[in-house]
């Protein structure tokens, strides 16, 4: 598996600055970009490209909270989402009753933004699990699973208001 993190130099962990992984980007981007190979024999440009896209690659995952987060979990080993669909105790029936207001209309601009506080809060307390040492990767998948669970219902929800 690419290793985003090892691409453009940064440590492994969720919490990232903006700052430092715009810097680092930038750095790596500006080595391997294909315009300082356009005098250069064709398979240089073309090593060029190729390297260019994945470090625009590796950028897109890091530069996405959730995105980074799951692929922590890969390179730690932990369970995909196919792997393991759990979601923390209760979560479900509170997705029901959201998806049951959802359906009858009932499901107002403030109860949708607290639902999008809450995906955000459980895509942070992954977050911080994978930074602690020795993460337990299956609690971690049960927090991003419900938050993408709750991104989803966010998003239907944008698409009805």
């Amino acid at each position: 598996m690419d290793d985003a993190f090892e691409r453009l130099g940064l440590p492994r962990r969720w919490s990232l600055q903006v700052g430092e992984l715009a810097a680092r980007y930038k750095a790596v981007a500006r080595k391997v970009h294909p315009d300082r190979f356009a005098a250069g024999p064709p398979h240089e440009r073309e090593a060029a490209e190729r390297m260019q896209s994945l470090v625009n690659d590796a950028h897109a995952v890091l530069a996405d909270d959730r995105h980074r987060a799951e692929h922590l979990v890969a390179l730690l080993g932990g369970p995909s989402a196919n792997q393991d669909g759990r979601t923390p105790c209760g979560f479900l029936i509170e997705v029901l009753e959201w998806n049951e207001s959802l359906e009858d209309g009932t499901l107002e601009g403030r109860a949708i933004d607290a639902i999008a506080d809450r995906g955000n809060h459980e895509l942070a307390t992954a977050g911080m699990a994978l930074d602690a040492p020795n993460p337990d990767l299956t609690l971690v998948r049960e927090h991003l699973n419900a938050a993408a669970h709750l991104a989803k219902l966010v998003e239907r929800a944008e698409a009805v208001a």
